[in-house]
């Protein structure tokens, strides 16, 4: 136990984690799964003690909201900013400019566009958790058998607040005037921004679990289970930036862990019990719809594109620039099925509870850790190509989201001139979620009411804090109530 106690106090100490800059795709640690405080407070004190009661079983209602709306902007947009400029070539500042707006099909006949945008990102959620516990016999040792799952209410909220510092003249055809149209237009079939909210419900995963308790009420007692993840949620499509999402992500995994206790002070009525837990879980990979950047270019997703040699070639062929063969959004082509791996994570809790005749409270601290998600991209057929600043059939890999490049000369030979984007030209990790380490404070009261022979049923409330030093954990709050019944 020792040994434990200074690990956990080294991972505390461990330094702050890098800001994380311009992913497509943030991966949120669902509710209500083992070893979140929700599920496992005062559920699990039943077997903390020989009550002689092999049962419980609870209904729990919970919401909570995410916090720090600017980490998730950094996290999202490029160069770690949640404030990006936006302009055209000749506006006053486009020395300074964070996107050139061209990327974003967004074109003045006079080319001074200028826009200040701010992103707020954040997410509400409800649900209503159940959970049963059962030990095989009428012994307060040996083995039983766990189930779970929460029925949830996401909402994501994606809103960008433009400020338009020079609107502009007439807008080309084909093209849109602000930045705010740009992320609603249709034309773009995944990473958009629709300045609303984005709301799924669903049963999350379903959790089974089989565990071994052995130990003694009055010192103590240790358990172990193993388990398995059932997915019952959705899975990412890639049409909206931070869609929302029931479950892990639609992924099958495997649970392991256990719990040890060991009381601190006791009398005829009242413990104290230190209580330590671990709780693991592995999730197998997928297919998922997620969008890329390109090396060294932060935000390349959005790039303007020739999706194929042909496109190019209708560019130079084109009159004008205005007659719409300008090339192709690149959302739409960064936007791909991928091999998605989230592999493992862990929680370990450490918790004081007390108990004196029929109430209970416990305090606790959870450090939750899970590695990079691991993304491989299924196929890449090698015939886009970034348009060069020129847009006349041109192409060029120097671009970026916010520089121009004007490509390769003698334009007239496209066959000859055009440089398809390779496999080594995208960089597939910005759609994994990286790996990332949280901390959770929380605390609870519950209650049992009477002492009945056949039913007894409980009543609880608590609340948690999510916090973490970087910007790939969701820091948020969560309250809960529940009811239960122990038989």
């Amino acid at each position: 136990m020792k040994k434990r106690l200074v690990i956990v106090g080294l991972l505390w100490a461990l330094p702050a984690q890098a800001e994380t800059f311009s992913k497509t795709f943030f991966s949120v640690i669902p509710q209500f799964q083992a070893g979140s405080p929700e599920k496992e407070t005062l559920f699990r004190d039943v077997f903390t003690n020989n009550t002689g009661r092999g049962c419980i079983f609870e209904v729990v209602g919970f919401g909570g909201k995410s916090r720090n709306s600017d980490d998730l902007a950094r996290y999202f947009l490029p160069f770690g900013k949640s404030e990006i400029l936006v302009t055209e070539a000749n506006a006053t500042n486009v020395a300074d400019r964070d996107v050139d707006a061209v990327h974003l099909n967004i074109n003045h006949l006079n080319r001074d566009f200028q826009s200040k945008v701010k992103f707020d990102f954040h997410q509400t959620f409800a649900g209503i958790g159940l959970a049963v516990r059962s030990q095989f016999t009428d012994d307060p040792t040996g083995w039983w058998l766990g189930a779970s799952t929460p029925l949830m209410f996401v909402t994501n909220h994606a809103e960008l607040c433009e400020t338009i510092e020079n609107p502009g003249d007439t807008v080309e055809a084909t093209r849109v005037g602000t930045v705010t149209d740009a992320f609603k237009q249709s034309i773009w079939n995944f990473g958009r921004i629709e300045n609303c909210d984005h709301k799924k419900t669903g049963f999350a995963d379903v959790e089974l679990q089989l565990g071994y308790k052995w130990g003694e009420a009055d010192e103590g007692h240790a358990d172990i289970y193993v388990g398995v993840v059932i997915p019952t949620g959705n899975k990412p499509h890639g049409k909206w930036v931070f869609e929302p999402i029931v479950g892990n992500n639609q992924h099958f995994g495997i649970l392991f862990g256990g719990t040890i206790t060991k009381d601190l002070y006791a009398t005829s009525k009242q413990t104290l019990t230190f209580l330590l837990s671990t709780n693991g879980r592995y999730l197998f990979r997928n297919t998922q719809h997620r969008s890329f950047d390109l090396k060294d270019k932060h935000w390349g997703r959005y790039m303007e594109v020739y999706a194929t040699l042909d496109a190019a070639q209708a560019a130079f062929n084109a009159a004008s620039v205005a007659d719409g063969n300008h090339g192709s959004p690149g959302i739409n082509v960064f936007t791909q099925e991928m091999r998605v791996t989230p592999g493992f994570s862990n929680q370990l809790n450490a918790a004081l509870v007390y108990k004196e005749s029929w109430i209970t409270g416990e305090l606790g601290y959870n450090l939750i850790a899970r590695q990079a998600e691991k993304t491989c991209l299924k196929c890449w057929n090698e015939s886009a190509a970034l348009v060069s600043v020129n847009q006349d059939g041109s192409t060029t890999k120097f671009r970026t989201i916010n520089h121009a490049a004007v490509g390769d000369e003698g334009v007239g030979a496209v066959a000859q001139t055009y440089k398809p984007l390779t496999r080594c030209d995208l960089d597939i990790s910005s759609a994994a979620h990286p790996a990332a380490v949280g901390h959770e404070l929380y605390a609870s009261f519950g209650v049992r009411l009477g002492d009945s022979p056949n039913i007894v049923p409980l009543l609880s409330v608590g609340g948690s804090w999510e916090f973490a030093s970087g910007n790939t954990y969701l820091d948020r709050w969560a309250v809960w109530a529940k009811v239960g019944v122990m038989f």
